[in-house]
This record gives structure tokens, sequence and C-alpha cells, in this order.
């Protein structure tokens, strides 16, 4: 019999890799080049749960190319959301959802590495 290693809040997840994105907002320089503000932003990300689409903004906005995620977060505030089904996703649901569970198995026994990679302050 195998038993399941356990962590302070209990059983701890077995895995190998997880791969996690994170679309930031836009930022005050992206927003001022823009004719109209925030109104006229569109992202070219679309997010449906794990998977990510980025859109060609040259050709009406059809998909260019999709990826899988073990999770996607959604950072862009509800007044630059044109197209996510994913609801926003702040600093705490990240931590709760990637910090929490890597530091659950690093007390138990395991080794973790988190990589975070992005403009710095981009959220």
């Amino acid at each position: 019999t195998s038993t399941v290693p356990q962590g302070p809040t209990g059983p701890v997840e077995q895995t190998n890799v997880k791969v996690m994105v994170r679309v930031r907002p836009f930022n005050n320089r992206e927003i001022n080049l823009t004719e109209g503000g925030v109104q006229n932003l569109r992202s070219i990300v679309l997010m449906e749960g794990p998977t990510v689409r980025l859109l060609d903004h040259e050709r009406n906005y059809v998909e260019r190319e999709a990826f899988e995620f073990d999770q996607a977060y959604w950072s862009l505030p509800e007044s630059q959301n044109q197209f996510s089904t994913n609801p926003f996703a702040d600093n705490e649901t990240v931590f709760k959802e990637t910090g929490i569970p890597a530091v659950e198995n690093a007390l138990a026994g395991y080794h973790n590495t988190i990589f975070a990679y992005g403009q710095t302050g981009s959220g």
C-alpha cells in the first residue's frame, strides 16, 4: 500500500510540471496611445478555461494561435475585457491556486520551483 503525502492542510497533489499563464491589464502607455482611451482598446487574447487564443487584430480578430495551459488567469479589469470567459483573477486568487500548493508540496518534502516571467510591475 502506498500512502498519499500529507501537507499542512491535507493531501498534496503529486505532479511533475504545471504551467500557468496570466494576462496583465493594459498599462497607462498603451491606454494613452489609443485614440479614445481604454474604451477603444481591444485585447488580442481570448481565454476560455485553460485555453488561451491569440487573435489577429489585422484580420478582424480571427484566431491566429491557441495554447493549452494547466490554468489561465485573466487579470484585465471588466472595462478592458472584450473576449475572455474566465473570471478576473487578483493576486490572492493566483497565490491560493499556485503558491499555496507549491508551499504544501515543499513542506511535504518535494522540490518546487515557481518561475515567473514578465514585465516588472505588470501584474
